[in-house]
């Protein structure tokens, strides 16, 4: 796959890629919205007794008054002789309650491990916690990896089915695989039957009656046979006879006539039609005994719209 075809892939599917990304964005952001809010606050105790001591006891105290009112958590700051007690929860009142009854809980056991003597007076000071922030999920932040997360998952997606499903990119893939020309595209243009048609006179010179085969959509080879006779019947020039077949592996009865006739054109449409049908019906022209003359190739934007392009040329 080169850079090229990944760029006509990702162009194809845009709107798949971006609806995936959006759902995902859309999705996470109301999963967050929905969530209640979650607040933090802090109590601070100032030591000046063994401080690395006395913030284990916090982490302690910390540990065993954490509830579904908040969450607990001791750090310290050694060089300041800082404690800090930090409380995280949905309701910024309890919490600030909760840090403070933390922090003199872990204050009255650090004056137990640290009596007061003759020759040192420990000191601890409480800064108690007034305010709380709110610390929820950016919903915007979110949204983004979200979305950004969704857009990768997508264009993932969208590259394994392109390698899995093999859809015909070009006219290089087909010729390459079949060791056949491409004899034409055939659109909405009205020149391109008058190509495509000098194009299977050259290659099946005198033959009486040619296959048209289609890879999977046999209105189309319906439409193309029917095209090809009415621009043959107007230049007056000898022409073979042009039949419309089904697929070889739908319809045995398409590999008599291509037996038949000795000569076969397939009509492949790029981008809809993939390289492992084109495959299946070159086995099968194979072993009909019915020579691949070449393929009339749908091109990207045409294919969608063939019937409407084959129904102007017709009339």
């Amino acid at each position: 796959m080169t850079l090229l075809d990944l760029c006509k892939i990702l162009k194809r599917n845009w709107l798949f890629i971006a609806i995936i990304s959006v759902i995902c964005a859309v999705v996470c952001g109301g999963v967050i919205m929905m969530m209640p809010k979650t607040y933090q606050t802090s109590a601070i105790i100032t030591a000046s007794a063994e401080v690395n001591t006395v913030g284990g006891i916090g982490q302690s105290v910390a540990a065993e008054n954490s509830s579904n009112q908040g969450q607990l958590s001791a750090s310290t700051d050694a060089n300041a002789k800082k404690v800090t007690i930090t409380a995280k929860g949905s309701n910024p009142t309890q919490l600030m309650t909760l840090a403070n009854i933390t922090a003199y809980q872990v204050v009255q056991k650090a004056e137990e491990l640290f009596p007061d003597t003759e020759e040192v007076n420990y000191s601890f000071m409480v800064t108690r916690a007034s305010t709380a922030s709110d610390v929820s999920p950016s919903v915007t932040r979110y949204a983004l990896v979200a979305f950004l997360a969704g857009l990768f998952v997508s264009i993932c997606i969208v590259i394994i089915v392109d390698l899995v499903r093999r859809p015909i990119k070009s006219s290089a893939e087909v010729e390459e695989l079949l060791s056949a020309p491409v004899l034409g595209t055939f659109d909405s243009d009205p020149l391109s039957t008058k190509r495509l048609l000098a194009n299977i006179r050259f290659a099946v010179e005198d033959a009486d009656k040619v296959a048209i085969i289609a890879i999977s959509d046999f209105d189309s080879a319906d439409q193309i046979c029917q095209a090809l006779s009415k621009e043959a019947s107007a230049d007056g020039r000898p022409v073979p006879e042009f039949v419309a077949c089904q697929p070889f592996t739908q319809n045995i009865d398409s590999s008599y006539v291509a037996h038949e006739a000795g000569h076969s054109v397939f009509v492949a449409r790029q981008w809809v039609d993939s390289l492992n049908q084109l495959e299946a019906e070159a086995r099968e022209s194979l072993l009909a005994d019915a020579k691949i003359d070449g393929v009339a190739l749908l091109p990207e934007g045409d294919a969608a719209n063939a019937h409407k392009g084959l129904g102007r040329i017709i009339r």
